[in-house]
C-alpha cells in the first residue's frame, strides 16, 4: 500500500494535467495503489470541487468506472478490486507517454 506522502505526490502529478481522471489512470498504471489511499483528499483531486458523492475509496472507484476510466474484470491486475484500465484510458496513457497531449 502506498503511504500518504506517495499519494500526495501522485495528486500533484494528477493536478498538473487538464484531465485529472486520465492522469489518475496514468498514475495508477504504474502504482498499484488502493483507492482508500485517496480518502480525504478528493477535493485536491478536483481542485476544490469534488462531487459530494465522492467521499470514500469505493465511491471514487465507482466514479472512475462511470467515467469509463476503469472497468471491472474478474481477475485483479494493476488496480485493486478486479478493475482494469479501459481501452480508452490505455490509449490516452500511451499517447501521454509518447509525448502527445492527453485528450
Amino acid at each position: 500500500m502506498v503511504n500518504t506522502g506517495q499519494a500526495r505526490t501522485l495528486l500533484k502529478y494528477i493536478k498538473s494535467h487538464r484531465d485529472c481522471m486520465l492522469s489518475v489512470c496514468a498514475a495508477l498504471y504504474h502504482e498499484p495503489i488502493t483507492f482508500s489511499d485517496f480518502d480525504g483528499v478528493y477535493n485536491e483531486i478536483f481542485d476544490g470541487n469534488a462531487p459530494e458523492t465522492i467521499d470514500s475509496g469505493e465511491n471514487f472507484r465507482n466514479y472512475l468506472i462511470k467515467k469509463r476510466i476503469i472497468k471491472e474484470r474478474s481477475v485483479s491486475g494493476n488496480l485493486e478490486n478486479g478493475v482494469a484500465l479501459t481501452d480508452e484510458a490505455k490509449m490516452a496513457y500511451k499517447n501521454y507517454t509518447n509525448g502527445s497531449k492527453v485528450k
